[in-house]
């Protein structure tokens, strides 16, 4: 590996008693230099091996970072999509019900103007079938609904006294001995003979 000048440079350097020292040393010396390239050929090995091992994992753990994050895209687009789903049924369930009472309430108010309007006919045609004027209709009316709360009132005053007889009977059947013919059922037998009960 040395040329022939740096032999007789290092013979020379060196005062050599012979050329076989030289030899030996130039022999030692290519083989230190061998030594040293195989060294650095080996580290350089070792060196290419790891970088190569560590671009290796860093591409899968790249690989595995891009698919968990795919994967995360994926359910955070699944989640979106079903909170949209779940928004838009909530909006046409809304939109139904609202449709629907506005339907419902349109029919009671058209079937109240029908009934308001069916009234009135009823009532021109009551007039002009009896030959009645407005206030001998409207005296009608006064007399039948007299009629009707007076009817209604008797109804309540009657049932007023027969629940106040069988209060009376039920607290009088503590002093009424058991033997005695004034016992509860005799007076709720009296009270519903008297009341046509």
């Amino acid at each position: 590996m040395l040329s022939n000048q740096a032999a007789t440079n290092a013979a020379r350097q060196f005062n050599a008693a012979n050329e076989q020292q030289a030899a030996q040393f130039n022999e030692s010396l290519a083989s230190q230099v061998s030594q040293f390239n195989a060294s650095q050929t080996n580290a350089m090995a070792q060196f290419n091996t790891a970088e190569q091992n560590r671009m290796e994992a860093q591409n899968a753990q790249n690989v595995t970072q891009v698919s968990m994050a795919n994967a995360q895209m994926e359910t955070n687009i699944n989640q979106f999509n079903t909170q949209l789903e779940q928004q838009r049924e909530q909006f046409n369930t809304a939109n139904a019900q609202a449709i629907e009472q506005a339907d419902v309430a349109w029919r009671r108010q058209t079937n109240t103007i029908n009934t308001a309007a069916q009234n009135a006919a009823n009532q021109q045609n009551v007039q002009n079938a009896y030959n009645m004027t407005m206030m001998e209709q409207q005296q009608v009316w006064q007399q039948i609904r007299d009629e009707a709360a007076s009817v209604r009132q008797s109804y309540e005053n009657e049932q007023t006294r027969l629940t106040q007889l069988y209060a009376t009977a039920i607290g009088n059947e503590a002093a009424a001995s058991k033997g005695s013919p004034t016992n509860i059922t005799t007076l709720t037998n009296l009270a519903k003979t008297l009341l046509g009960g």
